[in-house]
């Protein structure tokens, strides 16, 4: 009430208002063309906040008992047997119930929605051609003729500065589609409308998508936890739920560790019909593996970095795709895969070797090593091919190590022999605590990938900083316009100007501000300068800055879909 009426003082046109719902009165404070629009109303012990007084009605209309309330959905009853009310890790839920989605669906949203952009144009239009009175205080209220093709574009003033229909609002806030009385379409808008509902219908053939998302948010760890149940039929994960189905990312699967810079992981499939197509070709076609090549694997597969040197020396190198080019046999990657069946493996690998042998005889040198009680394989060049690897990639090796629970491929002997001690360490630590429930580490059971906010710095070094490229143009989309507004208007703020005007306040999306360069003679982004003298700017979002790891999974349940999401920050 104090910001209402704070509001209402600031703003001349500003006023405060009163409305009686039922029983309830609604208190609020609102301007004419809404840039100050909020209306307060206290139902029981909830205190209720809105910007449309429409809204407001209908929660009131709810909490009274005259409208079904979103508790009585069996959607939400799903949905809260899964995020229980009171837990400790919920900080807000959001459903997006069948209800809503439906009636989002619906023509009167859609059409509404089509002709709130149409009505942005027209005013956008009406605004420009009114420039230069407004920013001349010339702008006394008044009317303002159109004959654009409109549906009931409603009585269109210029008040304050801004032009305003008495229908669809202005610029700085259009009339929510909820507020609006749509009771007729045009022949043009139905046939539109039937066009869209059929291709929607293509994918929703049987239900839609109810959506739950739990947030957490404490000072150092935020996450967010979704459940999409039922998924529809046509959904494009039809692929990544046939190469999973049937299979679990179990607590010890998929090495997890903590020295992994990156660790994706996911289930696997072998019966999946990607996996029986892609034992039918290459090296695989002809030869006899009985029912399949791939009859061995077991049901995760799982790439890794680890920390190591080569990732500050590449991040420090002046041309980090020359180091990769002339570095990648030291590349610290890890892959596993999981082993089903050992003697399936065996002949998997005896039958590639002799394939790569008569394939490109002289070519390779297969060792046989030791680390402890485990075997392992070096693949290296001849001294034949050696002479042909790029330079600084002499030593280029393949090294892998078959077990009886994964295969372990890598090119870093060193990391292979860290990744045989951990499983060797776990296989004993399981056989003592065999009994214990053992807490899984991952946050999905088909998908999941844990990341250091390093690998952002390092995939943006390596790729040739995209996102600072693409931060820089967008800074340098606003120059033009706000090199205009000084010229036509000298002395003022560009940036207040293009707000007065627009409703909408221009950002440097690196967190900086527009200011006037005078040597250029144009306007410029404190962070990414101007194209005439441009400034590199941050790596990584500021939203991103203080973010030290992140994981990700996703789980297909029956008919549904569950992913998890969580970031820790740091002080």
């Amino acid at each position: 009430r104090a910001r209402h009426a704070a509001a209402a003082e600031n703003q001349a046109d500003a006023e405060q208002v009163e409305a009686r719902i039922g029983n309830v009165v609604c208190g609020g404070v609102r301007s004419p063309d809404r840039s100050v629009c909020s209306y307060l109303a206290v139902l029981g012990d909830v205190v209720v906040v809105s910007n449309s007084p429409a809204q407001m009605r209908r929660i009131v209309e709810t909490q009274a008992g005259n409208r079904p309330a979103l508790s009585g959905a069996p959607e939400y009853t799903f949905f809260r047997s899964r995020y229980a009310r009171g837990d400790e890790a919920e900080t807000a839920l959001l459903v997006l119930s069948d209800a809503a989605i439906r009636r989002w669906c619906g023509p009167r949203w859609r059409i509404g929605a089509s002709r709130r952009t149409r009505m942005a144009a027209l005013l956008s239009e009406l605004q420009a051609a009114q420039v230069k009175d407004v920013m001349n205080d010339a702008s006394a209220d008044r009317p303002i003729v159109t004959d654009a093709p409109v549906p009931d574009p409603g009585v269109i003033r210029l008040v304050s500065g801004a032009v305003l229909s008495s229908r669809w609002g202005s610029l700085g806030f259009l009339t929510p589609i909820a507020e609006l009385d749509i009771p007729k379409a045009t022949a043009a808008e139905a046939e539109a409308y039937e066009r869209w509902r059929t291709g929607y219908q293509r994918n929703f053939t049987q239900f839609f998508d109810p959506v739950a998302i739990r947030f957490t948010i404490r000072p150092e760890h935020i996450a967010a936890d979704v459940t999409v149940m039922p998924l529809i039929e046509g959904t494009q994960y039809r692929e990544a739920i046939e190469l999973t189905r049937g299979a679990e990312i179990g607590p010890g699967d998929a090495d997890p560790h903590e020295g992994a810079l990156a660790h994706f992981a996911m289930s696997l499939n072998k019966d999946s019909e990607i996996v029986r197509e892609a034992g039918s070709f290459g090296p695989f076609a002809g030869q006899q593996f009985g029912a399949s090549p791939f009859g061995w694997l077991g049901n995760y597969l799982t790439l890794y970095a680890d920390r190591s040197p080569f990732w500050k020396e590449m991040r420090e190198a002046e041309k980090p795709e020359r180091f990769m080019e002339h570095n990648f046999s030291r590349l610290p990657l890890g892959l596993q895969v999981g082993v089903s069946s050992s003697m399936k493996l065996a002949a998997f690998l005896a039958s590639m070797r002799g394939f790569i042998e008569q394939s490109a005889p002289g070519m390779t040198v297969w060792q046989t090593r030791k680390h402890g009680e485990q075997p392992y394989v070096r693949v290296g060049p001849s001294a034949q091919s050696r002479s042909e690897l790029p330079e600084g990639n002499e030593d280029f090796a393949v090294y892998y190590a078959p077990t009886a629970t994964a295969l372990i491929v890598t090119l870093d002997e060193e990391l292979l022999k860290r990744a045989i001690d951990r499983r060797q360490a776990r296989a004993e630590k399981e056989e003592e605590a065999a009994e214990a429930e053992v807490e899984n580490p991952w946050p999905g059971k088909n998908f999941c990938l844990k990341a250091d906010a390093e690998v952002v710095e390092l995939i943006s070094r390596l790729s040739g900083d995209p996102y600072r490229r693409a931060m820089q143009g967008r800074a340098w989309d606003a120059i033009p316009i706000l090199n205009e507004w000084r010229r036509l208007f000298p002395g003022r703020d560009p940036v207040l100007v293009h707000r007065r005007l627009w409703g909408v306040v221009l950002v440097c999306p690196g967190g900086g501000r527009y200011e006037w360069n005078q040597e250029w003679q144009t306007m410029q982004s404190t962070v990414y300068g101007h194209p005439g003298d441009p400034r590199p700017g941050p790596a990584v979002p500021a939203q991103l800055r203080d973010v030290q790891r992140g994981a990700f999974g996703i789980t297909f349940e029956k008919d549904g879909l569950r992913a998890r999401a969580a970031v820790t920050r740091g002080k």
